[in-house]
């Protein structure tokens, strides 16, 4: 569908089917918007998702009429397995391979779903995808809705020019050799793709694809019309520019709520919070041992491990001055913390900007690596150091010289400034 065949939206009373996957970073970025728009009248859109986030999804939308619609119920535990591997996938070819059929599988059969529910007068005029779920855009587009991505992690998506992602986390650099490398590095990824997308074209096609790229070399996975970037352009490197699809809309800093009480911080000492977010399961015990040794080696501070479990209520003195939680939300009790270690994932990087906590990054796996070298090139963290002294080391820089939380005060202003969902709702037309 090009351009001159797009429906006309409708202003507020475009109708609006939003899809995202079970994982709250990926799905609580695009219930933030809804309910944004909600509030600015926007009254018919729908959230579609699996059960398994049906309840957090479901107590987040309480109040504004947005219904919660359950996808694929036979694949929710797939779904779950797939994500939450146990051992690392980035730069593991079997396990790459094998979570890529996995997730093919039950795209497929979300396009199918999709296309089912949209055959009649349940088709909405606008559906905003998540970018992990682009079979639901194909299905819209083959439908004749409008397809938007929702994109939460924007190294995510091909930069035309300046530093490429997923080489480990480069950094930007001036000088001709630095030039050259980042298009080296740029033609690479591109030929990845394409021979990638040729071995797997019968999947490809499965998903309602041709290919991986546009002839206008656009990526096939990303809507033409609309990609709604969440996040800060400042926050990208220098002389980068993306496809003009791409609307920096500012990050969405919700997350699902805390089960049970509140978590209070105790006064008269500090605190540090180590959070490797929902998934990386094959990380949590190697984190929680960090933070009992870090809590040892930082006189006067309390330590406290997030397993990123949004259904769970665990809190649990693990041991002298280190606590164990199920989950710790991303929300204003992050400004309690007086640093941060954390994975680079978005959800996580955005929310302790918007806290205004100095961090310290600690990848694990895909776009974690860009994000990290985003954040230490603009002096927002340190790259996590590999011994526990060096990393304790990092904790006491991040509290004893104040221009990390000056620079991380600056950003807070802009994250506070931008309403994702207002000009989002510009963007339909309201």
């Amino acid at each position: 569908m090009d351009g001159s065949t797009r429906p006309a939206l409708r202003g507020r009373d475009t109708t609006i089917d939003w899809v995202a996957p079970p994982f709250a970073g990926h799905l609580f970025p695009i219930l933030g918007m809804a309910k944004e728009l909600s509030r600015l009248g926007f009254a018919h859109q729908r959230v579609l998702s699996m059960p398994s986030i049906q309840t957090p999804a479901e107590s987040a939308l309480e109040g504004t009429g947005i219904p919660f619609v359950p996808l694929l119920p036979d694949r929710n535990a797939d779904a779950l397995a797939m994500a939450n591997t146990g051992t690392r996938t980035f730069g593991n070819p079997l396990a790459l391979l094998r979570q890529f059929r996995d997730c093919v599988s039950i795209l497929s059969d979300m396009r199918v779903a999709l296309l089912d529910m949209w055959a009649g007068a349940e088709r909405p005029d606008l559906v905003i995808a998540d970018s992990v779920v682009p079979s639901a855009g194909a299905a819209a587009t083959e439908r004749g809705a409008r397809w938007w991505t929702s994109l939460s992690s924007i190294p995510s998506a091909e930069s035309l020019t300046g530093t490429p992602s997923y080489l480990g986390g480069w950094h930007p650099g001036e000088g001709a050799f630095l030039r050259a490398r980042d298009a080296v590095g740029r033609g690479a990824v591109r030929s990845f793709k394409r021979t990638a997308g040729f071995m797997c074209r019968k999947e490809l096609r499965s998903l309602g694809f041709d290919s991986v790229y546009r002839k206008d070399g656009s990526e096939t996975c990303y809507s033409d019309d609309c990609i709604l970037g969440l996040g800060l352009r400042e926050l990208e490197f220098p002389r980068q520019s993306w496809s003009s699809a791409m609307q920096f809309v500012g990050a969405v800093l919700d997350s699902p709520a805390r089960q049970g009480e509140a978590l209070e911080l105790a006064d008269r000492t500090r605190h540090l919070l180590i959070t490797l977010g929902t998934h990386l399961i094959w990380a949590k015990d190697r984190g929680l041992k960090t933070a009992v040794e870090l809590a040892r080696r930082l006189e006067g501070w309390t330590v406290h491990f997030s397993h990123g479990d949004v259904h769970g209520d665990v809190r649990r003195r693990v041991a002298e001055r280190t606590f164990e939680h199920s989950y710790v939300p991303y929300g204003p009790e992050l400004a309690g913390f007086d640093a941060i270690i954390h994975h680079g994932g978005t959800g996580v990087m955005y929310s302790t900007l918007g806290a205004g906590v100095p961090a310290i990054v600690w990848p694990h796996d895909f776009d974690q690596f860009d994000q990290g070298a985003r954040l230490v090139h603009h002096g927002l963290a340190l790259r996590a150091p590999k011994t526990t002294g060096a990393l304790a080391d990092a904790v006491m820089r991040l509290v004893n010289e104040p221009e990390w939380r000056s620079r991380c005060a600056r950003v807070q202003a802009l994250l506070l400034e931008q309403t994702p969902g207002e000009r989002v709702a510009q963007l339909i037309g309201d």
